[in-house]
């Protein structure tokens, strides 16, 4: 039927998007992305596509060119646990160049998971090889895993109390002390402070017979 076309679809032009990507073909690539209208798979070509050139070429305007269309297809859709993880990857990537940018993309996949009757943030989108299993909205190829703690771990690097209040505003309690958890482990992975040991002051010796002066000595 017309949904199994285009889950053929996508796969096919995320395998595709992903070769120009990985070629250094980023045009082509960035054509091939704005085929791919599912929420998720457009997230997840977004991710590595910014991460590739941010690598290669250091070129922030091409990452986030890309993540920022990737963002715009993420709010035309219904609030959903893929709409949540999509925008939870694009803070992730954002945290590595612009920190308010990735608190702003944080801040909408809470709303959005708030919005949600059961949140999976957790359920990493996981493609699915074509003829071995029916799609289920994978498509074939490696993907980039993005989780809570990650995301939050690493937002919260730049900036510990902005993170923190948007951790607060999960609703899910669980899903609240995972985030919290993850902000915090940096903090309790971090040595205590070494102490070094005072040094001892040496007792004064009492001078040597020889030491003393020759008046001294005669008297002894």
């Amino acid at each position: 039927g017309a949904d199994t076309r285009r889950q053929v679809l996508v796969a096919v032009y995320y395998t595709v998007a992903q070769k120009a990507i990985f070629e250094g073909r980023f045009d082509d690539a960035m054509s091939i992305i704005a085929k791919v209208e599912a929420v998720e798979p457009r997230s997840q070509l977004a991710i590595i596509y910014a991460l590739r050139v941010l690598n290669v070429l250091s070129d922030q305007g091409r990452a986030r060119e890309s993540l920022d269309a990737a963002k715009q297809v993420a709010a035309k859709a219904p609030d959903s646990n893929e709409k949540a993880r999509a925008l939870l990857g694009i803070a992730w990537v954002y945290a590595k160049f612009d920190t308010p940018r990735a608190l702003e993309m944080l801040g909408e996949s809470v709303r959005a998971t708030n919005h949600v009757t059961e949140p999976r943030l957790n359920d990493s989108f996981r493609p699915n090889i074509v003829g071995r299993n029916v799609f289920h909205g994978g498509v074939a190829g490696p993907f980039v895993p993005v989780t809570p703690e990650n995301t939050f771990r690493d937002v919260g690097a730049r900036d510990f109390e902005s993170a923190l209040g948007v951790a607060s505003e999960l609703q899910d309690r669980p899903l609240r002390s995972l985030a919290i958890l993850a902000l915090s482990a940096p903090c309790l992975e971090q040595p205590p402070p070494s102490v070094a040991p005072k040094k001892r002051t040496p007792a004064a010796k009492e001078p040597s017979v020889r030491s003393k002066p020759l008046r001294e000595r005669r008297k002894l």
